[in-house]
């Protein structure tokens, strides 16, 4: 499974977690470490697909990813979406949002396939 690279920036959090599909929306699974004053992250083994998720922060509010792209969740809201695909090559990169990136590089890409991918159960 390809590791994927959680990021969230928020200054005055205490905690953050990432939970999602991935994770069965667990907030206690996955919890991004404090890498500066402002930033968290956390490197996660995902399956190739798509992979919903937000940032559980401080234990009481749900945030999105302000940099990955949305997929309307069953409550009408939103949820942040990482799309994992398999390299072929060694100088190939998994793509995801530019929050979420798959190793083995550690900078933001864009999303490759954010022009062909289709919701989940919708028509080709």
């Amino acid at each position: 499974m390809p590791p994927v690279r959680f990021r969230f920036r928020h200054r005055a959090a205490s905690t953050v977690a990432v939970a999602g599909d991935f994770n069965r929306w667990s907030t206690a699974a996955h919890l991004l470490e404090r890498a500066t004053d402002d930033l968290w992250a956390l490197e996660v083994d995902l399956p190739p697909g798509r992979h919903e998720y937000k940032f559980f922060v401080d234990g009481r509010e749900w945030w999105n990813d302000p940099e990955a792209p949305k997929v309307r969740n069953i409550w009408g809201s939103e949820n942040s979406y990482v799309d994992v695909s398999v390299a072929t090559g060694p100088d190939q990169e998994f793509r995801a949002g530019p929050i979420a990136t798959a190793a083995p590089r550690w900078e933001d890409v864009r999303h490759r396939e954010r022009t062909s991918a289709a919701p989940k159960g919708a028509a080709r």
